[in-house]
């Protein structure tokens, strides 16, 4: 009987990723055990999307729309239809986020396009500490590090640019240069994924961290550049050049050694780093 039990359970768990999320209302009206099999309140609430990626009829966009609307709720924001229709440009990248675990860096990215919309300083601040101070995050391959990195360049390259504000593209570009430094520096910490990637190209992308915070730093010592205290608080100007300054990576041999070269199978291919140049792609 037990095992009888057990069978049908492993049915209905299989029934349940392929039954369209349309019929969901529908089926937990059979019985009290199907209202529990289809209720999905567990999954939004402990923000588990990659096993909401594999019910049928759930989209990115869905997911994407619930992060934003999570979002808003937080902050009691307006809704900005722009910023969905701008992050699907990146589907398919967003898509392999979602599905190893990482929709975290989504979640940090929304928040902060959301909150640079409206100049709320305070808001980017606590923001950008939290996922500074935030020890849980975790990359478990590079896969995983290279597609949320892709996702965060080509936003910043693609979507920042407001030619009729330029003081609002330079806080766009800002905080979300920020973000990357954050993620890259997050990055150089797991030594277990380094010492499987191709030596060169983990100095390659370290190497850009450092000489872009170089010129971050330079621009942000020009008072006249980000002078407009409208846009660029001056305890927020602060509080980005404190964490900047924590976000070099050291390169080092001692600290980049991934071991024999000729064995590495594992680099970092297409990098998108934040520069003015053309995009530069990396596949040594």
């Amino acid at each position: 009987m037990t095992s009888s039990l057990l069978i049908d359970d492993d049915i209905l768990d299989y029934l349940k990723c392929h039954i369209d999320f349309g019929e969901y209302e529908k089926m937990k009206k059979v019985s009290v055990k199907y209202r529990k099999l289809f209720d999905l309140s567990p999954l939004l609430y402990s923000k588990s999307y990659d096993k909401l990626l594999y019910i049928k009829g759930i989209t990115v966009e869905f997911i994407l729309k619930i992060i934003e609307g999570n979002i808003r709720k937080k902050y009691r924001f307006k809704k900005n239809k722009q910023i969905i229709k701008k992050l699907m440009k990146y589907e398919e990248l967003i898509g392999i986020a979602i599905y190893n675990n990482c929709s975290f860096v989504i979640e940090y990215l929304i928040d902060i396009i959301y909150n640079t919309s409206k100049r709320k300083c305070e808001n980017i601040k606590n923001t950008m500490l939290d996922l500074y101070e935030n020890e849980t995050l975790y990359y478990r391959n590079l896969d995983m590090f290279c597609s949320t990195l892709t996702i965060i360049t080509k936003y910043f390259k693609n979507d920042t640019d407001y030619y009729y504000n330029e003081n609002l593209e330079l806080l766009y570009k800002l905080n979300i240069g920020l973000l990357l430094f954050i993620i890259v520096k997050k990055f150089s910490l797991y030594s277990h994924i380094i010492a499987n990637t191709s030596r060169s190209s983990v100095i390659n992308l370290f190497s850009m961290q450092n000489k872009k915070i170089d010129e971050y730093l330079a621009n942000i010592r020009d008072e006249q550049l980000y002078g407009n205290e409208k846009y660029f608080k001056k305890y927020y100007i602060n509080t980005i050049i404190y964490l900047m300054k924590t976000l070099y990576i050291d390169i080092s041999p001692d600290n980049t050694d991934t071991g024999d070269e000729s064995n590495i199978t594992h680099r970092i291919p297409c990098i998108y780093m934040i520069t003015d140049e053309k995009d530069v792609s990396y596949d040594i």
